[in-house]
């Protein structure tokens, strides 16, 4: 046991006079790479946290514009007595929604529904329709 702990000093190049392996050791690993990852993690909190909050956000941004067609589509059904059967809403441009060609998701696609379940929906950031990471809201 003597020769490994020996060894153990040499290689760290610790001065083995009162080092406990058992406490000693395991608080000079983490002060060696604990430490300077937390602090490097510090100094670039900012961007790390705006690498993880974008798509957050752009989610939230779709699902508000989803809200907003669909409550667009619901008033238009009630006040006009029929029903918004294109895929991209054109009965409700202009007098429901304006600027309704311009509306992108934050993945550049445009919005949609489907009127057989009754939802408006986006693709999502892969841009494919009917996968887990589409946004959509029932009406």
């Amino acid at each position: 046991m003597d020769k490994i702990k020996n060894l153990i000093f040499k290689t760290l190049k610790i001065n083995h006079k009162n080092y406990n392996l058992l406490i000693d050791l395991p608080i000079d690993i983490f002060m060696g790479s604990i430490i300077p990852i937390l602090f490097v993690m510090l100094l670039y909190h900012k961007e790390i946290y705006a690498y993880y909050r974008k798509p957050i956000s752009q989610k939230i941004k779709a699902k508000q514009d989803c809200d907003t067609f669909a409550q667009a589509i619901q008033k238009h059904n009630i006040l006009e007595g029929t029903i918004v059967k294109d895929k991209y809403f054109k009965e409700i441009r202009g007098k429901y929604i304006q600027g309704l060609d311009t509306y992108k998701d934050p993945w550049g696609k445009r919005y949609m529904q489907d009127t057989t379940k009754h939802i408006v929906y986006s693709a999502g950031p892969d841009g494919v329709e009917g996968t887990n990471d589409d946004i959509i809201v029932n009406y």
